[in-house]
């Protein structure tokens, strides 16, 4: 079916893969993500394989989960062909946020990669802290307990850059 995001001037839409969210859900903070003023989402395929069963609340906290047609399967396809190795979920998330015009959330360096050289618009784990901290969501004390809870969980992030860029928020 056709997607309704509402007016993508007023409120921006981030796909999502779904590192980005266990990233804020071991360290508690996955209800105030979506207090961000973006729209969050994620493709059916990876929320049904990687999210439902231990974050089945996503979709009450916010998270659309949306279908796809043929287009982003064959873009899929062609970035699996053009990036040997890439993950099936993670080229999925790429593709979507490509056919939708949005910008890509991932915390995968591969991933990442992918997407810059592709030229697509990416952010991670990092970004959204700061954007927490600038709405308020969130002190930097906290933002940096939530950095440190991420480490402890064995999350992967670049820790040190993480933290220098939290801290020009004091």
């Amino acid at each position: 079916g056709a997607l309704q995001v509402g007016n993508p001037m007023t409120t921006p839409l981030l796909i999502s893969d779904s590192n980005i969210l266990i990233d804020f859900d071991c360290c508690g903070l996955l209800s105030k993500v979506f207090k961000l003023p973006y729209v969050f989402a994620v493709p059916d395929v990876l929320y049904v394989e990687e999210l439902s069963e231990q974050h089945a609340g996503l979709p009450a906290l916010g998270l659309r989960v949306l279908q796809f047609g043929s287009g982003v399967t064959l873009d899929i396809a062609q970035l699996r062909r053009r990036y040997p190795g890439s993950g099936f979920m993670d080229t999925m998330a790429l593709a979507l946020a490509r056919s939708l015009g949005a910008e890509l959330l991932t915390g995968d360096k591969r991933l990442r990669e992918i997407a810059r050289a592709e030229r697509h618009e990416v952010k991670g784990s990092v970004w959204l802290l700061e954007e927490m901290v600038s709405h308020r969501l969130l002190t930097v004390d906290a933002a940096l307990g939530a950095l440190e809870a991420m480490r402890e969980s064995g999350r992967r992030l670049p820790w040190a850059k993480a933290r220098k860029v939290i801290e020009q928020h004091r």
